[in-house]
């Protein structure tokens, strides 16, 4: 009886702890001062670190590392182009720590996030996203807006999908959804 009255203490505390934690995330990125600016050329270096991260390796469509000549050389065409094709940093408290991009697809834009590993699962992925939506809703209504998720990259799926994306079809081992809030 002790023994399952003390193992149950500690989940309980456990439980208690997790909620705890989640409740600090929540309040801290609230308070937090995040910024949004347009990609610049000093973060081409720490966005490359990003992407070529294994974790993040594992959600792309090629898994491919990147070489930073090709990389250098699409991010500064790339740049150019930020007035139709919105390319956002966000500044967390000083720290870069996330990017967003509407790039142009035959029936309107894709959006991509890309979120420093160390910022993960913080909520950054869910404030970049709404604030690029109201971006977008704003500069491009009426676009329709889409997003291309590995099958198995469950946490993306869920948070596109808290935001009103909806499924839209597959191909390989990704699955296309598009953002359907502004024509509710």
């Amino acid at each position: 009886s002790r023994y399952f009255s003390h193992k149950k203490e500690i989940i309980e505390l456990d439980h208690y702890t997790i909620l705890y934690e989640f409740y600090n995330i929540l309040t801290t990125i609230n308070h937090m001062d995040i910024s949004r600016r347009p990609v610049r050329k000093d973060d081409f270096e720490q966005i490359l670190r990003w992407r070529n991260n294994p974790e993040t390796l594992s959600t792309t469509k090629d898994g491919k590392v990147l070489d930073y000549n090709e990389h250098l050389t699409w991010s500064e065409k790339r740049i150019e182009k930020h007035d139709s094709q919105p390319y956002f940093a966000y500044i967390l408290d000083h720290s870069f720590v996330a990017i967003t991009r509407l790039d142009k697809i035959i029936d309107g834009l894709e959006i991509s996030i890309l979120v420093s590993p160390e910022w993960r699962r913080k909520g950054i992925a869910k404030y970049t996203l709404n604030d690029t939506l109201n971006y977008a809703g704003d500069k491009f209504p009426d676009t329709k807006i889409s997003a291309w998720i590995k099958k198995d990259n469950y946490p993306s799926i869920k948070l596109f999908t808290s935001e009103y994306f909806n499924y839209e079809t597959s191909l390989g081992n990704f699955l296309k959804y598009f953002w359907a809030s502004h024509s509710n």
